[in-house]
C-alpha cells in the first residue's frame, strides 16, 4: 500500500501539487495559516512575504534564505542568550564569513567543517559555510574529541570554521586542516569587500547558485559498526523539508521557533530549515550546557510559539515545570527522533494553552522528514505509541513484503520511501549507498528504511520498530516497541527499552531495561511482569527486567542500545527441573516472580526477586508445603537447585542466629553492619551486599523475635545494645562501619553512640532515609525542652511540689502521645484497635499472614516515638528519598561531625531496590575505600 501527502511537490508532474498516491490528511493552505495580525502578514519596503512554493524546491538553501532576508530585513532571525540578529544582519554576517572562507579555502567540492556553539554565532557560521557552495560538515562541540577526529578524517574537510573555545578541541581531535576563527572574520580584508550579496570577486556566492541536486551538507550519524557515517543532504532535501513543515506545521512569519536540538544533527538542522526558510525567528537554547531548569523561562520570556524536542527532552521539560506553570505562548509542540507515547502527551498538555497543538514528527537522516501526526486541542490522545501519521510533502511511502510486493492496509511490512528529496546516499561509501538506496525510472530515489510499519485504513502510518529488532519468541514474532509501549503505560516507569537476546542454542528471550519515574515506587520485576500480563500475551512478557538510573543516549539524545548493560546471563545451559522438590518449588517461584518457567540454575535475585518476593515465597512454602524457612535460605541457596535441596532438609536446618544474618561472610575488608527498618527482614540488604563487591563482608540485623519467637527489644537503646554485642563477636574492635535504613538508622546511630562510649571508633555511619523520630514532634522542639529543663532547675524549693506534679502530668501526656495515634480521630479506627491489641503479642505468637508485619511495624513505631537522639560527632552519610517529610538538612542538628547528603530520586522503600541501591552501594564503597586508606596510612605512620 502506498500513501503520499496532498500538496507533495513533484519535480516531474505538470501540476506539482497533485500526486499519484491517495490523499492522506488535509493540510491547511498557506493563506489560512495566519489567523491574526502577528503571523503571516509581514512585508518590507513594500515587498510582501512570499511563502515557499513548489518552484522554490529547485533553489538552494542559501538563495532562499537571502530572499527571506530581503522580504523581512528587520525581523529577528537568530537569537540566543545575550545575542540577536535580524534577517538582514544575519544575511550580511553570513556573507562576510563566507567571503573569508572562499578567500582562504577557495571554491571546490571538498567539504568545509564548522565547530561552533549552539548560538547566534554558530548559526551564522553554518549559513556562511552553505554560502561557499562547499558541502557543509557540522561538528558538535558536545561530541568527544576522538569522534570529531573520525568525522573530520572521513569527511575530507579542507578547513574548519571555529572559535577560541573550539581550537583546543580540534587540536585534541588531531585536526590537521586550516582553522579559521569566526571572531576574526570582520577584520579580514575579504569580509569588507562583500557588497549586496556579491562575493569580493563581484560574483554571486557559489552557494546561491546551487540547485536542488547540489550537495549542501554531510550529516554524520552513528553507523552500525560504531564508526560515524556521513549522510549526504542536497539543497532539495532541506528546502523540501521546509516546505513540508510549512504545510504540516503552519510555519509563517511571526512564529518564533525554539531550537533546542543540536543543529549539527539531522533533526536540529531540519528545525533550522523549518524556521529560517519560512521567515520564522530561530531562538537557540542548548539544554545540554545551559540545563533544562531555565528552558521554561526562555520559552515564556521570548514568547516562543513552537517547540521541537525529542521525547526524552520533553519528559525532562515536564519535570522542570512547576505545578500550575503554563507555557502560554506556545501554539505547537513537536517531538521527533524516537517513539513517543500517549503518556508523554498527556503529561505536557496541562502546561500548554488550550489552543496548542501537538504533532509527532518522524523521519531519519536518510529520509529527512517522513510523516506528521497532529493531535488537536481537546482531541483524545491515542493509547500506547503515537502514530507516525501521514507522509510529508514530496514523500511516497510504501509498505512491502520481503519479496517486494506491496501489502494491503492493516498488514505489517517493510517501510519504503520514494522521493526526489531523500538524502543522496552516504559520503564516500558507494557500496553502503547501493545497499540502502536505488534509483527509480522517474529519477526518484528509493530508500528501504529498515523499519517495520503498517498503514491504517485512513492512511495513518504506524512505525513498529526496526526489522532487525523483531524476534520470534516461542514461535511468535514479537515487536519490542509494542512491549515498550505497554511498559511506558505504567505510571511508575519513566523510560523503557526492550531488546531481544539471541544466543543459540538457547531459546530467544526478551530483556527490558526500565528507568523508574522519580519519586514513585520502584516496582519489583515480579510486579512489572504481573501488570504486563494483564495487557500482553505471555510470550511478550520479558524474562528479565533490568532497572537503570538512566538509559544511555547518543549525542543526538537517542537511546544508545549498544551501550546498554549486558543482559543477565543464564548460568550455563537451561536445565529443566527434574526432581520432585525442583518441580514443586519451580512452580512456586514462577507464581511469585510471574515467570513462565524457571531453570535449575536460575538465581532468585537475578530473576527479579527482592525481599518482599522472598517473604511471599516463604509464606507460600509454609502454607502449601508446611515448611517454615529462615530468611537465610535464599542467601545461602540462591539458585532453584540449591534452594530445592535446602527445602528438602529444612526441618534439620535453621537460621544460625535469629537476629543477625550473614549476607556475605568473610571478605578482606572490614565488615559492614546493616540494620533493617521496622518490619523489614535482613534480606532487604541483599542487593546492597551484592553491589558492594565480593571482598566486602556484610552482616544484617533484624528485630529479635521477628523470625523466631522471642521477646523483642522495646527501645532503640536495647535493640542497639543487642546488636552491638553480636557485632563485637564478629569484629571485636573498631573501626566499625554501620548502615541503617528507616528505623534502622536510629538504631545504627544509637549503636555508634554506645560503641563510642565503650572507647571504640565508628569510622562511618550511614543513614538511609531515616526520619527524625516522632518523639521530637510529640514532645515539641528539643531546644524548648532543654530550656524547660533549665527553668525547672532554677525553681525555688518552695515550689518543688507543684513542679513535681507538673512534671508527672507532662510525662503522662507524653506517654499518651506515644501509645495513642498522633491523630486522635484514628483512635477508634478498627485497624488501629487491632494493632493496639496485637502489639503486646509481638514476637511471642505467630500471627496470620501480613499481621506479623503489621505487628512489628507498630513495634517499630513505638521504638521511634520513645527515642530521643543525641549528637554524633563522627563521619556520616545521609541518603534521602523523595517525599522525606523532614527539612533538607534536618540531621545536621544531630550529626555534628563531617557529613554529606545525597538525594535518591525514589520513595522510601524503593531506594533499597535497583537501580537506586547500585548508586548507594557505589557511594558507600567509595567512602569506605577512602576511610580504610586513611586508617592504613595512620597505622603506617604510627608503626614508624
Amino acid at each position: 500500500m502506498t500513501w503520499s501527502a496532498e500538496g507533495a511537490a513533484s519535480r516531474t508532474d505538470p501540476n506539482p501539487l497533485e500526486t499519484s498516491g491517495s490523499v492522506a490528511g488535509s493540510w491547511r493552505p498557506v493563506e489560512a495559516l495566519a489567523t491574526d495580525s502577528s503571523r503571516g502578514k509581514f512585508s518590507a519596503t513594500g515587498v510582501p512575504f512570499r511563502p515557499l512554493e513548489p518552484a522554490d524546491l529547485e533553489s538552494s538553501i542559501s538563495a532562499r534564505f537571502r530572499a527571506v532576508a530581503r522580504m523581512l530585513p528587520g525581523v529577528p532571525a537568530l537569537v540566543s542568550p545575550g545575542h540577536s540578529l535580524t534577517f538582514a544582519e544575519a544575511d550580511a554576517r553570513a556573507d562576510q564569513a563566507a567571503a573569508v572562507l572562499l578567500a582562504e579555502l577557495g571554491a571546490g567540492d571538498e567539504p568545509v567543517a564548522t565547530l561552533l556553539p549552539h548560538s547566534v554565532g554558530g548559526l551564522v557560521g553554518m549559513l556562511a559555510a552553505l554560502r561557499t557552495g562547499r558541502p557543509l560538515v557540522m561538528l558538535d562541540p558536545m561530541v568527544p574529541a576522538a569522534r570529531l577526529g573520525q568525522i573530520l578524517r572521513q569527511s575530507g574537510a579542507v578547513g574548519c570554521l571555529t572559535d577560541p573555545a573550539g581550537r583546543p578541541v580540534l587540536e585534541e581531535a588531531g585536526a590537521t586542516v586550516p582553522l579559521l576563527d569566526l571572531e576574526e572574520v570582520e577584520a579580514h580584508p575579504a569580509a569588507a569587500a562583500t557588497v549586496g550579496g556579491l562575493s569580493p570577486a563581484g560574483t554571486p556566492f557559489p552557494g546561491d547558485l546551487g540547485g536542488a541536486d547540489a550537495v549542501a551538507a554531510v550529516v554524520f550519524t552513528s553507523g552500525s559498526t560504531g564508526e560515524p557515517k556521513g549522510v549526504v543532504w542536497t539543497n532539495g532535501t532541506l528546502v523540501n523539508d521546509a516546505y513540508a513543515g510549512m504545510l504540516a506545521l503552519g510555519f509563517a512569519p511571526g512564529d518564533r521557533a525554539a531550537l533546542v536540538l543540536p543543529y549539527a544533527f539531522a533533526a536540529g538542522f531540519t528545525v533550522v530549515g523549518f524556521a529560517l526558510l519560512n521567515g520564522v525567528g530561530l531562538y537557540a537554547y542548548d539544554p545540554r550546557s545551559l540545563g533544562i531548569r531555565d528552558l521554561p523561562d526562555w520559552i515564556t520570556s521570548n514568547e516562543l510559539t513552537t517547540l521541537h524536542t525529542t521525547p526524552s527532552l520533553l519528559r525532562s521539560l515536564v519535570g522542570a515545570l512547576d505545578d500550575g506553570a503554563e507555557l502560554t505562548s506556545l501554539r505547537l509542540v513537536t517531538t521527533c527522533g524516537e517513539a513517543v507515547y500517549g503518556g508523554d502527551i498527556a503529561a505536557i498538555r496541562p502546561y500548554l494553552p488550550p489552543t496548542a497543538v501537538y504533532t509527532n514528527w518522524s523521519g531519519s537522516s536518510e529520509v529527512a522528514s517522513l510523516a506528521f501526526f497532529e493531535i488537536a486541542p481537546g482531541e483524545q490522545i491515542p493509547e500506547g505509541t503515537i502514530p507516525a501519521g501521514w507522509p510529508a510533502a514530496g514523500k511516497d511511502v510504501t509498505i512491502e513484503r520481503e519479496d517486494g510486493g506491496v501489502v494491503p492496509a492493516g498488514e505489517t511490512g517493510d517501510v519504503v520511501v520514494s522521493s526526489h528529496f531523500l538524502a543522496a546516499g552516504y559520503w564516500n561509501a558507494p557500496e553502503l549507498s547501493a545497499a540502502k538506496f536505488s534509483r527509480l525510472p522517474d529519477g526518484r530515489l528509493r530508500c528501504a528504511t529498515g523499519d517495520l510499519g503498517r498503514f491504517e485504513p485512513d492512511g495513518r502510518l504506524l512505525l513498529l520498530g526496526r526489522r532487525d529488532a523483531a524476534v520470534k519468541v516461542r514461535g511468535y514474532l514479537v515487536e519490542p516497541s509494542e512491549i515498550e509501549s505497554a511498559l511506558l503505560a505504567l505510571p511508575e516507569i519513566a523510560e523503557a527499552v526492550v531488546v531481544a537476546v539471541r544466543n543459540p542454542p538457547e531459546p530467544n528471550r526478551l530483556v527490558a531495561y526500565i528507568v523508574p519515574r522519580a519519586g514513585d515506587t520502584t516496582l519489583s520485576a515480579a510486579a512489572i511482569r504481573r501488570k504486563l500480563r494483564m495487557k500482553l500475551p505471555t510470550w511478550m512478557v520479558p524474562a528479565s527486567i533490568v532497572p537503570l538510573p538512566a538509559l544511555p543516549r547518543t549525542e543526538r539524545g537517542k537511546v544508545d542500545r549498544r551501550a546498554l548493560p549486558e543482559p543477565p546471563a543464564r548460568s550455563g545451559s537451561f536445565r529443566i527441573p527434574e526432581t520432585q522438590w525442583e518441580m514443586l518449588l519451580a512452580d512456586l517461584w514462577c507464581r511469585v516472580l510471574e515467570l513462565e518457567q524457571v531453570g535449575v540454575d536460575d538465581d532468585f535475585i537475578e530473576l527479579g526477586g527482592d525481599s518482599l518476593a522472598a517473604e511471599e515465597l516463604r509464606t507460600l512454602i509454609a502454607e502449601e508445603v508446611g515448611v517454615r524457612l529462615p530468611v537465610t535460605a535464599l542467601v545461602d541457596a540462591p539458585t532453584l537447585g540449591e534452594f530445592a535441596r535446602k527445602v528438602s532438609v529444612a526441618q534439620r536446618s535453621g537460621p544460625a542466629h535469629p537476629t543477625i544474618v550473614p549476607l556475605r561472610a568473610g571478605g578482606t575488608r572490614p565488615p559492614l553492619f546493616c540494620v533493617a527498618g521496622a518490619a523489614q527482614l535482613a534480606l532487604a540488604y541483599l542487593s546492597l551486599a551484592r553491589h558492594l563487591g565480593d571482598d566486602q563482608g556484610v552482616y544484617a540485623f533484624q528485630a529479635h523475635g521477628f523470625e523466631q519467637r522471642g521477646i523483642p527489644d522495646w527501645s532503640v537503646e536495647r535493640a542497639a545494645r543487642r546488636f552491638v554485642q553480636l557485632m563485637r563477636v564478629i569484629q571485636p574492635y573498631g573501626p566499625y562501619y554501620v548502615v541503617g535504613h528507616s528505623l534502622g538508622g536510629l538504631i545504627a546511630l544509637e549503636m555508634a553512640q554506645q560503641l563510642a562510649a565503650a572507647g571504640e571508633e565508628v569510622a562511618l555511619l550511614t543513614l538511609l532515609d531515616s526520619y527524625l523520630p516522632a518523639s521530637l514532634r510529640l514532645a515539641g522542639d528539643e531546644e524548648a525542652a532543654r530550656a524547660d529543663g533549665a527553668r525547672q532547675e532554677a525553681v525555688p524549693p518552695a515550689q518543688a511540689r507543684d513542679t513535681v506534679a507538673d512534671t508527672y502530668r507532662r510525662r503522662m501526656r507524653s506517654l499518651r502521645k506515644v501509645l495513642l495515634p498522633e491523630d486522635p480521630r484514628n483512635l477508634f479506627n478498627k485497624d488501629t484497635l487491632l494493632r493496639m491489641a496485637q502489639l503486646p503479642l509481638t514476637g511471642l505468637l505467630v500471627l496470620p499472614g501480613l499481621d506479623e508485619f503489621d505487628a512489628f511495624f507498630a513495634h517499630g513505631r513505638m521504638l521511634e516515638r520513645y527515642y530521643r537522639p543525641k549528637p554524633w560527632a563522627g563521619r556520616a552519610l545521609v541518603y534521602r528519598a523523595m517525599h522525606n517529610p523532614d527539612p533538607a538538612k534536618a540531621w545536621s542538628r544531630y550529626l555534628t561531625g563531617s557529613h554529606d547528603y545525597h538525594d535518591v530520586p525514589t520513595e522510601h522503600f524503593s531506594m533499597m531496590r535497583e537501580p537506586h541501591i547500585v548508586d548507594i552501594a557505589r557511594g558507600i564503597r567509595a567512602e569506605m575505600d577512602s576511610l580504610i586508606e586513611r586508617h592504613a596510612a595512620v597505622g603506617t605512620r604510627r608503626g614508624r
